[in-house]
C-alpha cells in the first residue's frame, strides 16, 4: 500500500518515522516545499530499519507524477490554514482512508467545506487526537461507561498555548465522559504571543471553561511568563486523578496508585493509527465528530481577538 504524507516539518517527519515502519506501507510520496523540511525528513526516515526497502519520493509542490501509485492513506500534516487545500488534494487523488492534524481549519466556512469534501467523497477523515491512546484516559472512559457519574477536568499550565492546545483537552475531556460540550467560555490573556510555527499565526494564553448536559465541568487555565508543563485533575464519584504530563505520570489519590501515562510519540503511534483506521476500529473521532466543539471554539477565539466575526473569518491558531 501507498501513503502520501502533506507537510513533512517537526510533526510530518515524526509521522513518516511511524509509517516507515507498518508492515502493509510498502511505498511513500511526501509533498513539502522546504528543501531543510525535505532533509530531516528523509534522515527521520532512514532511522528505520523496516525502510532501507521501502521507496520514498519528495515532491516539491502538490502535483503528484502522474505515474505515482494512488495513495491508499494520506497524512494532512500543515498548518491550519493549508488544511482545506490540502484535503482537496489528497481527494482528488482518489485516498479514501486519512488523518489530519490541527487545528483543523482556520474559519467555520472552511471546516464545513472540508466536512462537505468528505462527505461527497465517501472518505473516512480522521482527527490526530492522540490522548485517546493514553491507558490511563481509556480506563477511566470504560470506568465511567460502567458506572456513570458527573466528572470534573481541571488543566493547568504555562505558556504551552492555549491557542493550539485547548482542542486537545476538549476532545479528552468528551472522549472521558462521552457526552459532547454543550457551553465553552474563553478568556484570551493580553498581549496574545508570537507562534512558534511562522508569522502568519498567533499564541495565547488564557481560561476557558465547558460544560455538558449531564453536567460534567471543564476548566483550562494556562498561565503567562510560566513555563509550567500542563498538569490535569480528573474527579468523579469518589475517584481522584492527578496526572503531570511533564513527568509522564499520573496517580490516584483515592488509592494511593500511581503509573506511568504513556504518552505516545507520533514516531511510534502514527503506523498503529494507520492499521486502526484501516481495519475500521480507529478510537480516533471523524471530522464531523468533531466540527461542533471546533465551531465553538473558533468563535470563542474570535469574538475576542476580532471587532465583528462571522463563520468565514480566520482564526489565527494552528
Amino acid at each position: 500500500m501507498h501513503a502520501l504524507l502533506i507537510g513533512a516539518g517537526q510533526l510530518g517527519s515524526r509521522h513518516l518515522q511511524g509509517l516507515a515502519g507498518a508492515e502493509s506501507l510498502t511505498s511513500f510520496s511526501v509533498i513539502e516545499p522546504s528543501a531543510a523540511s525535505r532533509k530531516v525528513a528523509e534522515s527521520r526516515f532512514a532511522e528505520i530499519d523496516a525502510a532501507a526497502a521501502k521507496p520514498l519520493r519528495f515532491i516539491e509542490n502538490a502535483t503528484l507524477p502522474t505515474e505515482t501509485t494512488a495513495p491508499d492513506y494520506a497524512v494532512l500534516a500543515t498548518g491550519a490554514k493549508h488544511r482545506l487545500p490540502t484535503l482537496q488534494t489528497a481527494l482528488g487523488l482518489g485516498v479514501k482512508r486519512l488523518l489530519c492534524e490541527k487545528v483543523l481549519f482556520p474559519s467555520i466556512a472552511e471546516y464545513r467545506a472540508g466536512m462537505q469534501l468528505v462527505e461527497n467523497a465517501g472518505a473516512d477523515a480522521r482527527v490526530s487526537h492522540i490522548m485517546r491512546y493514553v491507558p490511563l484516559y481509556q480506563n477511566l472512559r470504560a470506568q465511567l461507561a460502567q458506572n456513570p457519574a458527573p466528572l470534573t477536568m481541571e488543566i493547568t499550565g504555562g505558556e504551552a498555548g492555549m491557542g493550539c492546545n485547548l482542542i486537545h483537552y476538549l476532545d479528552l475531556f468528551q472522549f472521558i465522559t462521552g457526552h459532547a460540550v454543550r457551553t465553552l467560555q474563553c478568556r484570551i490573556a493580553h498581549p496574545v504571543l508570537p507562534s512558534k510555527r511562522g508569522a502568519d499565526y498567533i499564541e495565547f494564553t488564557g481560561e476557558a471553561e465547558a460544560e455538558t448536559a449531564e453536567g460534567d465541568r471543564f476548566h483550562l487555565n494556562f498561565h503567562a511568563g510560566s513555563s509550567a508543563l500542563p498538569t490535569i485533575e480528573i474527579r468523579f464519584g469518589s475517584q481522584h486523578y492527578r496526572i503531570s504530563e511533564g513527568k509522564d505520570q499520573w496517580s490516584c489519590v483515592t488509592d494511593d496508585t500511581a503509573g506511568p501515562l504513556e504518552f505516545p510519540f507520533m514516531s511510534g503511534l502514527s503506523g498503529r493509527i494507520f492499521q486502526d483506521i484501516l481495519a475500521g476500529h480507529s478510537p480516533l473521532p471523524t471530522l464531523a465528530e468533531c466540527f461542533e466543539v471546533n465551531r465553538m471554539m473558533l468563535n470563542a477565539f474570535n469574538a475576542q481577538l476580532h471587532e465583528t466575526y462571522d463563520e468565514h473569518t480566520h482564526c489565527p491558531i494552528t
